[in-house]
């Protein structure tokens, strides 16, 4: 279904030929402090957001149930990955910049 990407700088930890799958916290998103886990469409740019701790749609989406209970099944069985994933590239980052806030 979607093949994990390791050594990426970009967020993106998991892909296939219609989707790529992103663990990021964009700055835009006020309010969206939960860890989540993004779904894009390679084609158009839709995408859903699936919370990596209840596996619920965080949001309205373009896609259908069915599409979306794919994407929740997934996020599901590989749910430590994606955690460990979302504690490098958002969290990890985010205390490295407190640091050095902290120090000036």
């Amino acid at each position: 279904m979607f093949r994990r990407v390791y050594n990426s700088n970009s967020g993106r930890v998991a892909q296939n030929d219609k989707f790529n799958i992103y663990v990021y916290k964009h700055p835009s998103e006020s309010g969206q402090e939960k860890w989540h886990v993004h779904f894009v469409r390679k084609s158009d740019g839709s995408d859903a957001k699936i919370s990596l701790w209840d596996y619920s749609l965080m949001r309205p989406t373009a896609f259908d149930r069915e599409t979306i209970k794919v994407f929740i099944e997934w996020t599901y069985e590989n749910r430590h990955f994606l955690r460990r994933k979302w504690v490098q590239n958002v969290l990890r980052p985010f205390l490295k910049s407190l640091g050095k806030w902290r120090r000036k």
